[in-house]
C-alpha cells in the first residue's frame, strides 16, 4: 500500500537461480526510467496489478503478479458549511466526511470549537472565510480539502436587512408571505399597521412573517404600514418603517 503520489519498488526474487534471465513487464507506464531489470520502481495514480515474464536463456518462463494499492482518498473528501453566508462574529456548521480512524487537521484552529474534529464550529474573526483540513488515515497517507465561507462585515442597514414593498397572499406558494430577510439579525420586531394605525400583527421572529389576514380573515388589497426594528450581530440596531401593498 502507497500514498498517492508516492513511489515503491518492485523486487522480483530469483531464489538463487543462476541462469541469466530477462524481464519483461506490463504497464510500463506506470514505471520510472523503465529498464527490463527485476527491480522495478513504480509510481501508479491508481491500485494497479504489475506482471512480470521471467525468461531463462533456455526459453523457460516464469510469470508472477503483485498489486500496488494506491491509497487516495482526495476526492471523497467533500466540505459543507451550514451556513455558507455568515457575518463576521457568527458561526457556522464545518462538516467534512467523516472516515472512522481517520485523524483531522483544519486550518484557523482559533476560530474552531475544536480543530481535530470532522465537523467543527466555525466563528470567523474577521472576512478569512477560507478553512482548509487535512485528514490522515491509518497508513499515514494525506488528503486534503478546502472550503470557502461567504463571510461579510454586517452594516446593519437595508443591505443586510431586506424588506419588499409588495407580496400576493394568494396561496399560489410564490410570494404569499410578507417578511424580512437577513443572515445578520439576532433580535427582531415587526409589527403591521392598517390604514387607521392599529396593529394586525405582530413578530418577534424574523422567519415568522405575515400572511395578510386579521384575526383569520383575510383582508383585502390595501397598503399597510409596517415598523421593524432589528439587532444585528454586530450589536447595532436597525429600525425602518414603510409600507407594503397587498395584491391579488
Amino acid at each position: 500500500v502507497i500514498c498517492a503520489g508516492e513511489s515503491v519498488t518492485i523486487e522480483f526474487l530469483d531464489n538463487g537461480i543462476t541462469t541469466p534471465l530477462t524481464f519483461d513487464w506490463d504497464n510500463k507506464d506506470a514505471v520510472s526510467n523503465f529498464e527490463p531489470i527485476g527491480n522495478l520502481t513504480v509510481n501508479p495514480t491508481q491500485t494497479t496489478v504489475f506482471t512480470v515474464t521471467a525468461t531463462s536463456n533456455e526459453g523457460c518462463e516464469y510469470v508472477s503478479s503483485t498489486e500496488v494499492i494506491v491509497n487516495d482518498f482526495e476526492e471523497s473528501l467533500v466540505i459543507t458549511a451550514d451556513p455558507e453566508r455568515i457575518a463576521v462574529g457568527q458561526s457556522t456548521q464545518l462538516e467534512v466526511t467523516d472516515m472512522i480512524g481517520y485523524e483531522y487537521e483544519w486550518s484557523q484552529p482559533n476560530t474552531l470549537d475544536d480543530p481535530t474534529s470532522p465537523n467543527p464550529i466555525a466563528s470567523p474573526i474577521d472576512a478569512n472565510g477560507t478553512y482548509t483540513v487535512t485528514v490522515t488515515d491509518d497508513n499515514g497517507c494525506t488528503a486534503t480539502a478546502t472550503i470557502t465561507l461567504q463571510v461579510e462585515e454586517a452594516v446593519c442597514d437595508e443591505n443586510d436587512v431586506w424588506l419588499p414593498n409588495m407580496f400576493t397572499p394568494n396561496g399560489d406558494g410564490s410570494n404569499d408571505v410578507f417578511k424580512a430577510e437577513s443572515n445578520f439579525v439576532d433580535d427582531f420586531e415587526m409589527i403591521i399597521y392598517n390604514r387607521w394605525g392599529e396593529a394586525i400583527f405582530t413578530s418577534n421572529d424574523i422567519n415568522n412573517g405575515w400572511n395578510g389576514t386579521f384575526n383569520g380573515q383575510e383582508l383585502e388589497p390595501d397598503v399597510y404600514g409596517y415598523c421593524i426594528r432589528a439587532t444585528c450581530s454586530n450589536g447595532v440596531d436597525y429600525v425602518s418603517q414603510g409600507n407594503v401593498t397587498i395584491v391579488k
